[in-house]
């Protein structure tokens, strides 16, 4: 019933259902998983295998690989923006980043506003790191004989806060539990 797609380019996953709709597959959905992964799950396995082989070409361009799901299948990567601090904005350099980002996992994209120097607060990158790395660190770096406290720091990923409203009725002796979202 699933299928797994590997892309190498990150930017194409937030399009894929898109791409897929317009190519005529709107029956296969696309889910992101984890690292370069993403979950294509359609009605029955046939039918995704039967497009994918009719397909061909198109599905080599969008995804490195294609494979059956397997039940012990495990991303063994993750994929999360950083925020850096401490760097002085000379170092500000892509160069510079992937030796920052290789003290936890390996630099995968700059952000666009960390490039164009609008933010200057911190230094804004999203790096690849093992599934269960807590991306955090704060380290002493010796850059140009210059020394420097430099600390990267997971951005938080909670794509909803929930708000948990609750009222004790001591007549039935229970909780009335109400969730809102709070908009973000």
């Amino acid at each position: 019933m699933c299928y797994i797609g590997r892309v190498s380019d990150l930017s194409k996953v937030s399009s894929l259902n898109e791409s897929f709709i317009l190519g005529g597959l709107g029956h296969i959905k696309v889910k992101y998983l984890e690292g370069f992964h993403v979950l294509l799950k359609g009605e029955n396995k046939t039918k995704i295998k039967e497009a994918i082989e009719e397909n061909k070409e198109w599905f080599e361009e969008m995804f490195d690989t294609t494979i059956p799901w397997e039940e012990h299948f495990v991303a063994v990567d993750r994929i999360v923006w950083v925020r850096c601090r401490g760097l002085s904005l000379k170092l500000w350099n892509s160069d510079c980043f992937k030796h920052i980002a290789a003290l936890l996992g390996s630099l995968v994209e700059v952000d666009e506003v960390t490039s164009t120097l609008e933010k200057l607060e911190y230094a804004r990158f999203k790096i690849r790191v093992p599934v269960g790395c807590e991306a955090k660190l704060t380290r002493y770096m010796k850059i140009n004989d210059v020394l420097y406290q430099v600390s990267e720091e997971e951005e938080c990923t909670v794509p909803d806060y929930k708000l948990c409203q609750c009222q004790w009725d001591e007549e039935s002796a229970s909780v009335d539990t109400e969730v809102e979202s709070i908009g973000t």
